[in-house]
């Protein structure tokens, strides 16, 4: 593993799970790199730098850091079509049983657990790091006492095992288990021709009881595909097809619709939010007001919209205008 020319150390993104196999990735193959710069740091005289290097030279962050980048790169693919607009959530399941068949047959083949191992082992060797679990304790009650006979299977069982299985149980709660809720995305326009009688069925089944007028939802997805049939232009994802949803015509699609968008696996548009806020409200601009803010944030979030920032600025001066005359 070499870090490309050019390319720098990553912040470990707090939403984005395909950005944090990024970041690990970088973070690993530039470790000879960053413990230099430590080291060069210490001479200069930069006392956070000593505590820095003292955290990475430990064989417990080595062998972390090799574990957490090899799982997370398994899921890597699986972020990135869960962050498209226009998702697939039906695909998604898909990936995701290949994600968790991967990681579960992972654990089940020891050879895999040794390469990991062989290959934090050669960097503490590199950096002369000394090669030993963390002693048990007995009373301690917070402290990872791990049964094990020797160091490869105590990391093992305190790191690899359990980092893993949490990956199987999130990725089987969150895409597997309501797995037969997400053939309603069928109901979007242009990809009604999915919509079989099976998938009707488990809409029924599963959002029935959040639904209104449940007794006309078979004549209600009836009038909803003569719509559609009629139109030109489909939309093709979630949240416009809400848009284009009159509530009082089609309540029951209405409001499966908005649970199924609501669903956290089903849009990414909250985590790009909280994202564009965080690059918009810095602390250069702790004091904006509310409606500034988000301003700003509608026009960073929808960069491709043609907007006339000439008739806007006349509007707010004619607004202020008549302001100023009412006083």
């Amino acid at each position: 593993m070499s870090l490309r020319s050019g390319q720098k150390l990553r912040e470990l993104c707090e939403t984005r799970w395909s950005a944090r196999g990024d970041a690990l990735y970088t973070f690993l193959a530039s470790f000879d790199v960053v413990v230099d710069a430590l080291s060069n740091l210490i001479d200069e005289g930069d006392t956070k730098a000593q505590s820095h290097l003292n955290n990475m030279l430990s064989f417990s962050f080595i062998i972390c850091l090799v574990t957490a980048e090899h799982l997370i790169q398994s899921t890597t693919q699986l972020s990135k079509l869960l962050q498209l607009k226009s998702i697939d959530l039906v695909e998604a399941v898909k990936e995701a049983n290949v994600v968790k068949e991967l990681l579960q047959s992972e654990r089940n083949d020891d050879t895999v657990w040794d390469e990991l191992y062989a290959k934090a082992e050669a960097i503490a060797n590199k950096h002369d790091v000394v090669i030993q679990s963390p002693r048990n304790a007995q009373r301690q009650r917070h402290r990872v006492n791990v049964p094990a006979d020797n160091v490869p299977q105590y990391y093992k069982r305190a790191v690899f095992y359990p980092f893993l299985e949490h990956l199987v149980a999130e990725i089987t709660d969150r895409l597997l288990v309501p797995e037969n809720r997400f053939h309603a995305q069928a109901l979007i326009p242009s990809r009604l021709q999915e919509l079989t009688n099976q998938k009707q069925a488990d809409i029924a089944q599963h959002y029935g009881v959040h639904l209104p007028h449940f007794n006309q939802l078979d004549e209600e997805i009836k009038r909803w595909k003569t719509r559609w049939q009629m139109s030109d232009v489909k939309p093709d994802n979630l949240s416009t097809t809400l848009e284009h949803t009159n509530p009082v015509l089609f309540p029951n699609i209405y409001k499966v619709l908005l649970i199924l968008i609501t669903m956290p696996v089903s849009t990414a548009s909250a985590e790009r939010s909280f994202s564009a806020m965080k690059r918009i409200k810095s602390y250069l601009r702790a004091t904006m007001r509310q409606e500034r803010f988000s301003g700003l944030a509608l026009m960073h979030v929808h960069k491709t919209f043609n907007f006339d920032y000439d008739e806007a600025i006349r509007t707010f001066i004619e607004r202020k205008k008549r302001r100023m005359i009412l006083q």
